[in-house]
């Protein structure tokens, strides 16, 4: 009878983690902001680059100011340069914020963006990706 419940668990936790993610992958989000023009999602088709990032939390690629950004395994420190190194674009997604990057050490400033979780100091680098477009 244990043996029993506990295969039942299990298969019930196969199905229900994979329909969600199943349904992670199907979904674009529009983020909160100054207008609706900000979208986001896991996979995104004809553009396998932007499809590479994988992450629980965060997407695999953003569109903002009509470019598409993909995910890098890259992190940002933040700290309290907000309004100078990372300005605030005003888009939100749940607890994530999206950043502009004014100045790069690569001086790639407009070639990316960040995605910071409210509880962090730290923001997830995302690059342009121009053959997405």
């Amino acid at each position: 009878m244990l043996v029993r419940a506990v295969v039942v668990v299990v298969v019930a936790y196969v199905v229900l983690t994979t329909g969600l993610n199943v349904w992670r992958e199907q979904r674009v989000d529009t983020w909160s902001g100054p207008d609706a023009t900000v979208t986001s999602g896991q996979r995104r088709e004809g553009c396998p680059a932007a499809s590479d990032f994988r992450d629980p939390i965060f997407p695999a690629w953003v569109r903002f100011e009509g470019s598409i950004y993909g995910g890098t395994s890259a992190i940002r420190p933040i700290g309290s340069n907000l309004d100078n190194a990372y300005p605030v674009t005003g888009y939100h997604l749940g607890s994530l914020s999206l950043l502009r990057v004014a100045n790069t050490p690569e001086g790639q400033a407009g070639r990316m963006i960040l995605l910071k979780l409210d509880s962090s100091l730290t923001g997830q680098a995302y690059v342009l990706l121009p053959e997405c477009e």
